[in-house]
C-alpha cells in the first residue's frame, strides 16, 4: 500500500485554486444529485480540554469516488499563543472500492483552499453578471482567504 502524504506547503503547491473551484462545483452539483454523501460531523468536546475534535466523513459514488475523512482538532488559542491556524488535523482520502487508504493531507491547507473554493463557486452561481462589489465576512485564515481567489475572468 502506498499512501501520498503532503504537508501545507505540498497541498498549497499541488492544489490551485481555481482547479479546486471546478472540483468543489461538481461534488456539489453530485450532492445535488445524490452522488455524494456527507453526513453531519461529530464533535468532541471533552471537560477540560483547550478545544475540541471534529470529525467530517464523506464519500461520493462513480468510477473516481471515494471515501474521505476529515479529522481537526480546533484550538483557538493557537493563532494568538502558537501563531499556527486554530485549525489542525488531517484529510485521509480511501479508495473508493477496497478502502486502503491513499492519500494524508494537511487539513488546515485543505480548509482554506476548499473553503475559498465553494465561495468562488457559489458567487459565481448566484451573483448578477454585472456585479462589481462582494463583501466577505470572516476571520482568521479563512476570512482572508476567498477575496483573493474570487476575481472575474477577464
Amino acid at each position: 500500500m502506498r499512501v501520498l502524504l503532503l504537508s501545507q506547503t505540498d497541498v498549497h503547491a499541488a492544489l490551485s485554486p481555481e482547479d479546486c473551484e471546478r472540483a468543489m462545483t461538481e461534488v456539489l452539483v453530485a450532492r445535488a444529485r445524490g452522488e455524494a454523501y456527507e453526513p453531519l460531523r461529530s464533535v468532541m468536546a471533552a471537560p477540560g480540554a483547550p478545544g475540541f475534535l471534529g470529525l467530517m466523513p464523506a464519500y461520493r459514488s462513480g468510477d473516481d469516488g471515494g471515501y474521505a475523512l476529515k479529522a481537526i482538532v480546533v484550538t483557538p488559542t493557537n493563532p494568538r499563543e502558537r501563531g499556527i491556524d486554530a485549525h489542525q488535523g488531517l484529510v485521509t482520502v480511501f479508495d473508493g472500492q477496497s478502502g486502503e487508504p491513499t492519500a494524508i493531507l494537511n487539513a488546515s491547507a485543505v480548509t482554506e483552499i476548499r473553503t475559498a473554493a465553494v465561495t468562488a463557486a457559489a458567487t459565481r452561481a448566484l451573483a448578477r453578471e454585472d456585479a462589481r462589489v462582494l463583501a466577505v465576512l470572516g476571520a482568521g485564515v479563512q476570512g482572508r482567504a476567498p477575496p483573493a481567489r474570487l476575481r472575474r475572468p477577464a
